[in-house]
């Protein structure tokens, strides 16, 4: 069974994306799209260079 984890807060997400964590993106609980966090700001978490905006989206690392 895999963990999740629900990633809201700047450290959380830095942490994933240092350790290299598994990241879905999911809209309305759907994942949209999957893999490692390339970069992140305020206004989005990028996926494998892919742009997300974080108030469309939940981040959930998958360990």
């Amino acid at each position: 069974m895999e963990n999740e984890t629900l990633l809201k807060e700047d450290f959380e997400i830095e942490y994933a994306k240092n350790k290299g964590t598994i990241v879905e993106a999911r809209q309305r609980g759907l994942k949209i799209f999957a893999g490692k966090i390339t970069g992140f700001s305020n206004d989005h978490v990028a996926i494998e260079g892919k742009k997300l905006l974080r108030d469309a989206n939940e981040f959930y690392g998958i360990e």
